[in-house]
């Protein structure tokens, strides 16, 4: 009996609770926290609404903590180092020029050597270029590359005897940066590269001025990067040809009042252009070489102005020069940086003619012809000439200079003067037998 008594407690107990489903309107399985819902008077599936939260007091914490306020901060910490970082009124340094020999003041003793100009009465140690003009016009170009300010000057003198000499000088510009190239373009006119990438052209005399003075005419700044190489056109005298280590070519006009670049030859080489030398019979002509191991033959009048180009070589070109042969055919003679030099036929840029082992591993800085004779300058104090004539026999060599051999100028087709690092000019003799060459 006790337990007929208790199931009919669970029967009775499920009725219950399936009644109170039907009062509140819940299907068979729902949850029961639909009831809820149902006394706020909710649909099914909406949800119910998100309480705002209840906003403190001002000066209210939840702890025992100061208020605290984000935006007033970084003002005070600003305020604060401004104090701690202001001059004090005691501290009173002279003018930056007049910082010489002050011991007072000596962390700006850096601030007076940046702003002190370097004053530069005589020709700097680093002799580079020496040219001379038709009417027998002399000018030494000269870098500075020991002192915090790398710059170049050139010096005007009207004797070969008083080259080097700033007091016998004529005339001497400075210059703000290196001077890569020097070229007469007529008497008393000089067309003058530098480090910068700029191209000016120089007055050097005019009556207008009282004689000798350097005036500056023009300039351009077309390139990228600085000007290594500068040429004038050998048949066309009014047209210069410029490269430099951003792989640009030029060739300028000079026939006007004004510099302007005619053409542009960008990315002309994969590397640095090196070398450039124009045709003495084609005056459109003109042949460049690079550092990424090729030449190449241009003839700006075409629309696809590269006519020939040469293999790659083994090693980087570093100078090239076009010379004029009496059989009717012109050959270019182009040095590498392991001290060789190559003869092309440009007939034939597949492979060279012949190949000349001038130095051991020093670059061919710089080739000078004369009549038959070939000198070779080097990144070395070594200079060599050659007979072009007897199958480039070497006929001379001197080692006098204490450092590298930069230039040379010929004065007769035996006799010529070179310059060099550290050890001014030399006049150099070739034997008696090379006058009838």
């Amino acid at each position: 009996m006790p337990k007929r008594v208790k199931r009919a407690s669970e029967k009775e107990q499920r009725q219950e609770g399936k009644t109170s489903e039907a009062k509140h309107g819940l299907k068979n399985g729902q949850q029961k926290n639909a009831t809820g819902k149902a006394k706020q008077g909710l649909r099914e599936g909406q949800k119910r609404p998100r309480e705002a939260p209840k906003k403190k007091a001002k000066g209210t914490t939840t702890s025992n903590s100061p208020v605290v306020n984000a935006k007033t901060m970084p003002q005070k910490n600003a305020t604060k180092a401004t104090k701690m970082a202001k001059k004090p009124s005691f501290y009173t340094p002279p003018p930056p020029n007049e910082l010489t020999n002050n011991t007072d003041f000596p962390n700006l003793n850096t601030m007076e050597y940046r702003l002190k100009k370097l004053q530069i009465t005589k020709p700097q140690s680093f002799w580079e270029i020496l040219e001379v003009d038709t009417l027998g016009q002399i000018v030494l170009v000269t870098n500075d590359y020991v002192t915090r300010m790398w710059n170049g000057s050139f010096w005007g003198y009207e004797n070969l005897d008083d080259v080097g000499s700033a007091e016998k000088a004529v005339y001497g510009k400075i210059y703000d940066h290196l001077i890569t190239g020097f070229k007469f373009v007529e008497p008393n006119i000089a067309l003058v590269s530098d480090s910068s990438g700029g191209l000016n052209l120089w007055s050097t005399k005019a009556e207008i001025r009282n004689g000798y003075c350097a005036y500056s005419i023009a300039r351009r700044s077309e390139h990228v990067g600085r000007i290594d190489v500068l040429e004038l056109c050998h048949k066309d005298g009014i047209k210069a040809l410029t490269g430099s280590t951003d792989c640009c070519i030029k060739v300028w006009d000079l026939g006007g009042a004004d510099l302007c670049s005619s053409f542009t030859y960008r990315f002309a080489h994969a590397g640095q252009v090196t070398g450039l030398s124009s045709s003495h019979s084609m005056p459109t002509v003109f042949s460049s070489c690079s550092r990424d191991k090729k030449w190449a033959i241009w003839d700006h009048r075409q629309s696809r102005p590269i006519t020939t180009l040469s293999l790659t070589h083994f090693f980087p070109y570093t100078t090239l020069y076009w010379s004029d042969n009496a059989e009717k055919y012109e050959n270019l003679f182009i040095g590498d940086e392991t001290g060789c030099v190559y003869v092309f036929d440009i007939r034939n840029p597949l492979r060279y003619v012949e190949m000349l082992q001038v130095y051991d591993g020093k670059p061919i800085h710089n080739l000078s012809f004369e009549g038959n004779c070939l000198a070779v300058l080097g990144q070395t104090n070594v200079l060599k000439v050659f007979d072009t004539s007897k199958a480039n026999k070497e006929i001379y060599s001197n080692s006098d200079a204490q450092s590298n051999v930069r230039d040379l100028y010929w004065t007769d087709v035996d006799s010529f003067y070179t310059i060099a690092w550290g050890s001014g000019m030399h006049k150099h003799k070739l034997p008696t037998f090379c006058k009838n060459l």
